[in-house]
């Protein structure tokens, strides 16, 4: 077993308790999430019958596949707030790697294309890629090996709000977290509910992203989030979101300035939370800085794809995983 990642281990059994996890997928069953007592939104703090609570609001956005984690503590109006803003702006950022790791939302795989009526085209029908190289081939934003079954992809965000996919993935925390953790965290849902995304509360850190190379790790989402021990021995920030679906995994720090507040200004170093080891190859931990309020469009998310089979086509390579 690899030294840094057993430290790892360590580092973060020394520091850290689980506040909540849970694993979805398709044998899971359904669950939710709901308030004790009389119904009030948790993100709004208003309570029925000034706002109404019929729908059922997915905890973790169903565009990453969850059909499984439900709850009853977000109004009809945050829900909306929410589609319209925070999660939208994640959807367009993740739109990429939903497709390439087959993630399927409301609408199924999400298809990719470009380069106008006779362009390319990546699109996933059952276990299957099927990948229309089109006419142009200057345009394509994937370059394959000679024999097809290497491809690197280049594949453009839709245009997103960075700080807006910071805060989508600080929902999901707020979402899930017992009750009895929320006054930790006021400042950081009165933050997410500000549709100017702005730095209101302090982002201590980059978020942390893990691909692990080869078939994905789990089949479905695993999300959940540690908070500090009351005695941990080092000095380490209060919260993390951790969220695995597909190839990657996400760290990200929840913000806290109730328990973070000697943080402020400080460099943070910390180990990334350890994932299990690939028999594919070395897994790869880069930094996700998400800071930048204004809308983006240039962000590319780039990705190696090899394929143990392909059919090719005169119109377009039929690619098996």
């Amino acid at each position: 077993m690899d030294s840094a990642y057993e430290q790892a281990i360590e580092f973060y059994r020394r520091n850290y308790r689980g506040a909540c996890v849970y694993l979805l997928s398709d044998d899971t069953e359904s669950i939710t999430l709901r308030n004790e007592g009389q119904q009030q939104c948790r993100f709004c703090g208003r309570q029925a019958p000034e706002v109404s609570f019929k729908r059922v609001a997915h905890a973790i956005p169903e565009l990453l596949g969850n059909k499984k984690l439900f709850s009853l503590y977000e109004c009809d109006a945050c829900n909306t707030f929410f589609g319209r803003g925070i999660e939208n702006d994640y959807g367009n950022w993740s739109k990429p790697m939903r497709t390439l790791t087959g993630r399927k939302g409301k609408k199924g795989v999400p298809t990719l294309k470009g380069g106008g009526e006779d362009g390319w085209r990546i699109e996933r029908e059952n276990n299957h890629f099927a990948i229309n190289a089109g006419k142009n081939e200057g345009n394509r934003p994937f370059v394959a090996n000679e024999d097809h079954r290497t491809v690197d992809f280049a594949l453009k965000c839709d245009p997103h709000r960075p700080m807006a996919v910071h805060k989508a993935f600080v929902k999901m925390a707020l979402s899930i977290l017992p009750e009895r953790e929320l006054p930790n965290f006021r400042q950081a849902l009165a933050w997410i509910m500000n549709p100017d995304h702005r730095e209101e509360v302090p982002i201590l850190a980059p978020a942390l992203v893990t691909f692990t190379p080869g078939p994905a790790p789990i089949d479905g989402i695993k999300v959940g989030v540690i908070c500090r021990k009351d005695k941990a021995p080092e000095i380490v920030p209060y919260a993390f979101l951790l969220l695995s679906y597909g190839n990657e995994s996400f760290q990200v720090i929840l913000p806290s300035p109730e328990r973070d507040a000697a943080f402020e200004g400080a460099a943070i170093c910390l180990p990334p939370f350890p994932q299990p080891p690939s028999e594919s190859g070395p897994l790869e931990t880069f930094s996700l800085d998400l800071r930048e309020a204004e809308l983006v469009t240039g962000t590319v998310a780039q990705c190696t794809f090899q394929f143990e089979s392909v059919e090719s086509t005169e119109l377009r390579p039929i690619i098996d995983q």
